[in-house]
């Protein structure tokens, strides 16, 4: 038995995996073999953070797992109610942009009321 998906991995200070060497790092290490699920910022950057923010983090951890189909792109944690629609908006844009750039195939899974409800 192994591990098949870790979610969330965590930007500090909750977290240990930060910046851009951070998941290379991880990425590294698993070679492929375990999902991964995270990495954007709840509060630094979604809550704090503005469009451009999230848009750039977004593709910091994509770049980090450009070669590992086994990959999700998320927040650390839930999202806060004070995190803006601009936000929720760009994280959703931003991925599903990218994915589909590198050929990737994109979905979201945002629940009703959120950003697919809202648009």
């Amino acid at each position: 038995m192994g591990v098949d998906c870790v979610c969330p991995f965590e930007r500090p200070p909750g977290g240990d995996v930060d910046g851009l060497d951070g998941p290379v790092e991880v990425a590294r290490q698993l070679n492929r073999r375990t999902t991964m699920n995270g990495n954007i910022h709840t509060v630094e950057t979604l809550i704090r953070g503005n469009e451009q923010d999230v848009r750039r983090e977004v593709q910091e951890v994509l770049e980090a797992f450009v070669d590992n189909p086994r990959f999700i792109i998320g927040m650390g944690d839930q999202v806060g109610r004070e995190t803006s629609p601009e936000n929720l908006h760009a994280f959703v844009e931003e991925a599903r942009s990218s994915a589909r750039s590198k050929g990737r195939r994109a979905e979201s899974s945002i629940s009703p009321g959120g950003v697919n409800s809202r648009r």
